[in-house]
């Protein structure tokens, strides 16, 4: 049986962290490249709440440029910014830079990045302690450096499936 294709954010999410989550990360990096790529292609500054990446792109100036979609109806309009088009920030933070915040309630951060298919990343993220600075990158010997930078208040743990990953952190 043929499933029909993904068209929608929302369903993304769950498509996404399920590969994440069952160790298929490069599929997951694929599908964002893919879906929210060709939104950015298309000139997004932020992530829309619906989004077709087989139509065709406009010729006419539009903010979704080329992707002008609806309810059902023309009048009920859909948002250029919304929570639903936001899996990449979240995953990427999480799965890729590797920091679960899930446990930052008791200031401790689980980290476990995803390295495969990628030569480095960096992001920060803000937390009420302060923030929290990543950078990873494959080193000339092919071994993954990972820097950290946290706030004095909180701890971390690791879980590296890299046999090769040499973890700097700083306590700010």
């Amino acid at each position: 049986m043929q499933l029909p294709e993904i068209k929608g954010a929302f369903f993304y999410h769950i498509v996404l962290e399920t590969l994440f989550e069952r160790g298929h990360g490069a599929k997951a990096l694929e599908l964002m490249r893919t879906y929210w790529g060709e939104m950015l292609h298309r000139g997004a500054a932020t992530w829309w709440e619906t989004f077709d990446p087989s139509t065709p792109h406009c010729t006419v100036p539009s903010n979704y440029q080329g992707n002008t979609p609806v309810y059902l109806q023309d009048y009920i309009p859909v948002s250029l910014c919304h929570g639903w088009g936001a899996s990449p920030t979240y995953l990427l933070i999480q799965h890729v830079l590797g920091i679960n915040v899930l446990n930052l309630g008791s200031k401790v951060l689980h980290l476990s990045p995803f390295t495969k298919d990628l030569n480095w990343a960096k992001g920060e993220i803000p937390t009420r302690w302060g923030t929290i600075k990543v950078h990873w990158w494959t080193d000339t010997d092919k071994s993954i450096k990972y820097k950290l930078e946290i706030p004095g208040e909180l701890q971390w743990e690791g879980n590296f499936d890299e046999e090769l990953i040499d973890v700097e952190a700083i306590t700010l």
